[in-house]
């Protein structure tokens, strides 16, 4: 479906967030035999990190929504810039399933304080941006349901906020394995202690509701899932034991395939 960009060096997926832009690029990844960069090996918008990835002589498609203000400076022959189309009300659903908050900070960066992003981005392409890139593509999210890569809308129901991929097995982590945080992994609270994110050297990871970051502060060497999911039963006793369960598991699995936690010794 995308082998015919393959010729480019590096292919860059930008657009508004929740605009598929993830799963857009795995796909192209994996069609074109490049190696996929996701945003957060790049800090989301980091310029000095994405440098080390456009100096290789490796090529790569590099997942990058919030470089979508500044993806024009980018353009050259041997690279192709793909803009991710997707219905606006989509679009917003998406934010709100997943609770995403930063819009304001968009927003921000194309001189806004208030409006509808996504739209505001389109607007800001189609008027300052196509017309200055080489190769400059757009990509309907709605064709990506041709591709083998594709996970129904039912199955996607419970994804974690950057999850594009079906569950890894449940044997990935030991029933009564105890949980522990690698030393590495620094957390960052906000002041109103709605929202954090855990950050290593090579990746991020956001912790988007109140049950991800109670579990990632049991992940101390001395709880089991069965024993996080006993506490936040405590602590969430308005939550279905079977969605917390499921909640627990796939935020706990996305951590240890990620590197954020490992199984204490």
């Amino acid at each position: 479906m995308f082998a015919w960009l393959s010729k480019f060096e590096r292919i860059f997926v930008t657009g508004p967030q929740r605009s598929g832009t993830r799963i857009c690029a795995k796909m192209i990844a994996h069609d074109s035999g490049h190696e996929f960069v996701d945003e957060t090996q790049i800090n989301m918008d980091g310029f000095y990190n994405l440098s080390a990835f456009l100096e290789s002589n490796k090529k790569y498609v590099i997942q990058c929504p919030t470089l979508c203000r500044h993806i024009h400076f980018f353009t050259s022959q041997d690279d192709a810039i793909i803009l991710m189309r997707r219905n606006i009300a989509d679009i917003i659903h998406s934010q709100k399933r997943i609770k995403w908050s930063k819009e304001w900070l968009e927003l921000i960066r194309y001189d806004h304080r208030e409006g509808i992003i996504s739209e505001i981005k389109y607007d800001f392409w189609k008027k300052n941006q196509r017309n200055k890139i080489k190769n400059a593509f757009e990509i309907n999210y709605n064709s990506l349901k041709m591709h083998p890569l594709w996970i129904d809308k039912k199955e996607r129901k419970n994804f974690l906020p950057m999850q594009i991929e079906k569950d890894i097995p449940s044997a990935a982590i030991p029933p009564n394995a105890f949980l522990q945080k690698v030393p590495e992994v620094k957390l960052f609270v906000n002041s109103s202690q709605t929202e954090a994110v855990l950050m290593k050297t090579d990746s991020t990871y956001y912790l988007t509701n109140k049950t991800s970051l109670a579990i990632w502060e049991m992940c101390d060497g001395r709880h089991s899932k069965k024993d996080m999911r006993n506490h936040l039963k405590r602590l969430f006793p308005e939550m279905k034991s079977s969605t917390l369960a499921k909640d627990i598991h796939r935020f706990l699995e996305e951590l240890y395939k990620n590197h954020f936690i490992k199984c204490s010794a």
